[in-house]
C-alpha cells in the first residue's frame, strides 16, 4: 500500500475520550492535546504528525522510544512501525493515558514514567526514536539529545520536530491562547546546532510548504548518530 496514502487516513483516539485525555494533561500547557479535535487548527497538528510518519518510512522497526507520549492520541498510528513501542513521559498520568488507549488492544505498548535527561534504558537500546514537539519545553536540551544519542543503535531513525518561532508562529500562538515565551524553553536557533552537533541531519521537512523556511511554523527531522 502507497505509504502516504495510508499515512492520510490518520486517526485519533476517539473524541469520546476527550474528558480523560484533558484528565491526563489537565492544565493543556504542554500539549494542547484539545487542539487536535478543533476545526481547522487540528490540520495543523496532524500535519506535524503525518510529516514524521513519513520520515519514519515504511520500515517496521523492532523497538520504538516515544519521548512524550502525551494524552497518548498518536500511539495507535506508531504502534503500527514497531513490533514494540516504549513510550515514557515526565507527567503523572500513565495510568489514565493506559486508561485512553485500552480499547485499542495495543498489546506491543508500554508507558511509563521517565525523564528524557536520564532515559533509564541501557545504551544503543532503540532502532527508532520519536521526539516531536517535546524538546521545546526542555532547558537542557544538550542533554536530552545526548541521552537520545546513547539510547539510540546505531544508525537508528531518530524523528524530531519542534515548532519555529518568527511572527507567523506568534500570531498563531496569540489565536490560539497559547503563551510561548513562557512555555518554549527554546526554539531552532539553539536546537538545529545542538542536532547537528550529535547527529547527522538526513532530511528536513518544513510546514507549511509555501511559506519560506523562516516564516514556516513547524521543522521535522530524520536524524542519524554520526
Amino acid at each position: 500500500m502507497n505509504n502516504k496514502l495510508r499515512i492520510m487516513k490518520i486517526k485519533l483516539i476517539s473524541k469520546k475520550n476527550l474528558e480523560k485525555i484533558i484528565a491526563a494533561d489537565p492544565t493543556q500547557r504542554a500539549y494542547s492535546t484539545v487542539n487536535y479535535y478543533k476545526p481547522i487548527i487540528k490540520y495543523l497538528y496532524l500535519q506535524r504528525i503525518k510529516d514524521g510518519l513519513e520520515l519514519l518510512g515504511k520500515n517496521k522497526y523492532k523497538n520504538l522510544l516515544d519521548i512524550g507520549f502525551g494524552a497518548g492520541i498518536i500511539l495507535p498510528e506508531l504502534a503500527k512501525h514497531t513490533e514494540k513501542i516504549t513510550g515514557i513521559d515526565i507527567h503523572k498520568n500513565i495510568e489514565t493515558v493506559k486508561e485512553i488507549i485500552k480499547d485499542k488492544n495495543l498489546n506491543n505498548v508500554e508507558l511509563q514514567q521517565g525523564d528524557v535527561l536520564n532515559l533509564n534504558f541501557s545504551t544503543e537500546s532503540f532502532e527508532a526514536i520519536w521526539c516531536l514537539s517535546t524538546l521545546e519545553f526542555i532547558l537542557d536540551y544538550s542533554r536530552a539529545l545526548q541521552e537520545m544519542k546513547r539510547v539510540a543503535k546505531n544508525n537508528a531513525t531518530i524523528i524530531i520536530g519542534f515548532p519555529l518561532t518568527n511572527k507567523i508562529t506568534d500570531l498563531a500562538y496569540k489565536i490560539i491562547g497559547f503563551k510561548n515565551k513562557e512555555e518554549h524553553q527554546n526554539s531552532q536557533k539553539e536546537l538545529l546546532p545542538a542536532i547537528e552537533k550529535n547527529f547527522k541531519i538526513e532530511k528536513i521537512k518544513y510546514f507549511p510548504r509555501f511559506l519560506p523556511k523562516g516564516l514556516g511554523m513547524y521543522c521535522t527531522l530524520k536524524v542519524i548518530k554520526k
